[in-house]
């Protein structure tokens, strides 16, 4: 398992091309995500800071277990060429750039969570004033 080494070869450019679209995937969904108002089917919107909360703690998770295979498992020599054929390398950065958005976006989803209004539950919505029929 020592000897393990990713090669990309002549598919460098397939593999940046796959990447920038899933982030263009995402960015387009989170852009159409935030366009519910009351009027829209199902009431108001939810709050969706837990979970993009949960999502960035599990990023920062598994970026500190890529940066903790790296250190004890393959270790990066620094001597060496910096390359994608060094497996220490390659979970060095994949490990800091997750570990990095994941505390940003914990932070950033932490003050959303506390600082959204609150959605009004059933019993708490105004009920419609309806006329009281008297009889004479």
């Amino acid at each position: 398992m020592d000897e393990f080494s990713l090669d990309l070869g002549e598919s460098k450019e397939i593999v940046v091309a796959v990447i920038a679209g899933i982030f263009g995937i995402v960015a387009a969904i989170i852009k159409r995500g935030g366009n519910r108002g009351a009027d829209s089917p199902g009431g108001p919107p939810k709050n969706k800071a837990p979970l993009w909360l949960m999502i960035s703690v599990v990023c920062a998770l598994v970026g500190a277990g890529l940066l903790a295979a790296e250190n004890f498992k393959f270790n990066l020599d620094p001597n060496e060429d910096f390359n994608l054929k060094d497996v220490g390398a390659v979970l060095c950065l994949a490990g800091c750039m997750l570990l990095a958005i994941g505390l940003v976006w914990t932070l950033v989803n932490f003050f959303r969570l506390f600082s959204s209004p609150a959605t009004p539950r059933e019993t708490e919505r105004p009920r419609p004033v309806t006329r009281r029929r008297t009889s004479l």
